[in-house]
């Protein structure tokens, strides 16, 4: 493993503007101006950055730099909160940002990472041909669990009058995490989104499709973490998932002792470095085929 460095890591804060109304993504970049090597981070559902900053920490310390986008209606990004009108949406917003800052990183060794829903955002990221090294998926929602559908399969396929109607996401912190001072952060934090809309949700079961048909066409480095007590996402289907990635360029590995949030576990130190040993590689595989 690399030397740590202590230096102070830059930090700088940004948005992208969306539409003339003032609609806008918020941007983090940490270490951007320092490491040659950078991961862009896409959150989960219901998400936002400051949930993650943990994870950026340890990657800036071996010198790889992070940048936190949130969705649209997420933390610091503004927009309807939980919603959005269709799954193309997740898309087009991140291609707005590449659009915007695809220079920043044009002497830049790219890689992925996603949670969650994030890890069907990072493929269609990645599906986009933009020159990115690998991707990790940490716990991908390919489904959730069934105790996790909210109940409202009766709604979605009546009309558009009640996409924006909002459901509890019925997310506890206990579901996500079982750090106790972490699970209460969760539910006391005004950030997070505790409800979606109907919208939001038909827009994901559209997302879980599509991406899901993608798989196949994978050709870079794919590092799966699925943490055994994850108590969210179906795991049997997400393992299915994995099947369908060439195992030529998969990664997948396995936690017992952690569950959905996965990033604030009190047992994440061998995941992290796990996911830091992958990451090397796929730079040090990258630069070897240039």
């Amino acid at each position: 493993m690399s030397k740590k460095t202590k230096k102070k890591i830059s930090e700088r804060n940004e948005s992208v503007e969306l539409s003339p109304n003032g609609e806008s993504l918020y941007v983090k970049f940490l270490g951007l101006k320092e490491f040659k090597k950078q991961v862009i981070f896409f959150h989960d559902v219901g998400e936002y950055h400051d949930r993650y900053l943990p994870f950026a920490k340890f990657l800036n310390e071996h010198k790889i730099g992070c940048t936190f986008i949130d969705m649209r209606g997420h933390g610091l990004s503004s927009g309807t909160r939980g919603h959005v009108d269709d799954f193309h949406i997740f898309k087009s917003d991140y291609l707005k940002f590449w659009e915007v800052f695809e220079s920043h990183y044009e002497d830049k060794e790219l890689v992925t990472i996603g949670h969650g829903v994030g890890c069907l955002v990072a493929m269609m990221f990645l599906l986009e041909k933009i020159e990115i090294l690998g991707m990790a998926l940490i716990n991908p929602t390919v489904h959730f669990k069934k105790s996790k559908t909210f109940h409202i399969e009766e709604l979605i396929g009546r009309s558009s009058i009640a996409d924006k109607v909002k459901i509890n996401a019925k997310f506890m912190g206990e579901d996500v995490t079982s750090e106790k001072n972490l699970a209460q952060n969760y539910d006391h934090d005004p950030l997070i989104n505790k409800k979606i809309t109907v919208g939001m949700y038909k827009a994901l079961l559209e997302l879980f499709s599509s991406v899901k048909r993608s798989a196949y066409y994978i050709n870079r480095p794919v590092f799966m973490a699925l943490g055994l007590e994850d108590r969210v996402v179906d795991r049997e289907k997400s393992e299915l998932f994995a099947s369908s990635i060439d195992e030529n360029h998969l990664t997948l590995k396995k936690y017992k002792d952690l569950g959905h949030e996965f990033f604030n576990e009190i047992d994440r130190d061998n995941a992290f470095k796990d996911i830091y040993n992958w990451i090397d590689k796929s730079f040090t595989h990258g630069n070897k085929n240039e």
